[in-house]
């Protein structure tokens, strides 16, 4: 069968989500959350990734920390299901937001927005 987010035919598949299994572990909320830290973390500490001179030093939260508090947020909830519900387009993939951007990724300064919005914040900022 097809995925429906890779588009490949796969051997592995979830027909109750209608995505293959590399797919399925993409859109576990667990999965996904710790992507996200992963490439919050690369971005904050290592000099030879693109952005470090933007973010170096801002990472103030440990993995389990992030996990914590995101895995029971009502916002990265909501905005999760609904992103896989209709076959997560990039556009409504969820977005860690730091609200004020001067200061690093702390618990209190963390949101969840869908990635076009936050991409129109980073070109307005």
């Amino acid at each position: 069968m097809e995925c429906k987010l890779c588009k490949q035919v796969r051997k592995r598949f979830y027909t109750t989500l209608g995505v293959c299994e590399t797919c399925r572990i993409k859109i576990r909320p667990k999965s996904f959350l710790s992507r996200r830290y992963d490439y919050i973390k690369r971005r904050c500490t290592d000099p030879k990734h693109r952005a470090y001179d933007n973010y170096k030093g801002k990472l103030n939260i440990k993995r389990s920390t992030f996990h914590r508090y995101f895995i029971k947020d009502p916002d990265f909830v909501t905005l999760h299901e609904y992103w896989v519900s209709i076959g997560c387009p990039h556009r409504w993939t969820p977005s860690i937001d730091r609200i004020n951007t001067s200061k690093g990724y702390s618990k209190s300064n963390m949101r969840v927005v869908p990635w076009w919005v936050n991409d129109l914040f980073g070109k307005q900022r």
